[in-house]
């Protein structure tokens, strides 16, 4: 069975998996924006300074105590105050998946920043259960949630951490295809003249595409 993952909030995705656009100020720990590609002056590139090559989830826009949802079956574990992640929640799948692999696996999900707790330490939920209440606890700078996705074992160790990413994987590949990601005149256009070449592209390379000609 392969792994479907649903969104755990309506809003729109701010920083995606692999990006490395934000900065921490050298004095006070403040997040920043790059400029021009650039961390302002007395500021650092902030995933490296916590031992990431880039972002390991995706960023979600959200409002103080907007519902955050499953994004699939599993336990809850509640993880209050926890560092950079805020109240964080996690949720391990009872059942087993194909994700990177055909070997089937347990899937791990964590969503980071927010307000409260609405499920408790070891409910079993459904995806599309309310989990908890976003804001912008741990190192945020506006409301939004982090959501990673990872594989792990069953008692919970992630596996592949040494991927630069700590074991994360990108959770777009495992979303319903967003109409915002539907490949338009152009994308089909380039789709149709790589098919004649002889080329074939995967899903990932193909929303990558569309995502460039779509910024």
């Amino acid at each position: 069975m392969k792994l479907q993952l649903t969104r755990p909030v309506p809003g729109m995705i701010t920083q995606r998996y692999g990006e490395n656009n934000i900065c921490v100020r050298e004095d006070d720990g403040t997040i920043v924006g790059k400029k021009d590609g650039v961390c302002p002056i007395g500021s650092i590139e902030f995933y490296p300074s916590i031992g990431l090559k880039y972002h390991n989830g995706d960023d979600f826009s959200t409002y103080r105590g907007e519902s955050v949802r499953a994004a699939h079956e599993g336990i809850v574990n509640i993880f209050p105050n926890n560092g950079t992640a805020g109240n964080m929640v996690k949720i391990i799948s009872e059942n087993q998946y194909e994700i990177t692999s055909t070997v089937p696996i347990k899937a791990m999900t964590l969503y980071m920043h927010n307000l409260s707790f609405v499920a408790t330490q070891g409910q079993r939920v459904r995806a599309g259960d309310v989990i908890s209440l976003s804001d912008s606890t741990g190192a945020s700078s506006a409301d939004h949630l982090h959501f990673g996705l990872y594989e792990c074992k069953d008692n919970g160790i992630i596996l592949n951490q040494d991927n630069g990413v700590k074991g994360a994987i990108d959770p777009e590949l495992f979303f319903p295809r967003p109409s915002e990601l539907q490949p338009d005149w152009r994308a089909s256009v380039i789709f149709g003249i790589l098919s004649l070449m002889g080329i074939k592209l995967t899903d990932e390379v193909k929303r990558k595409i569309i995502r460039l000609l779509n910024p």
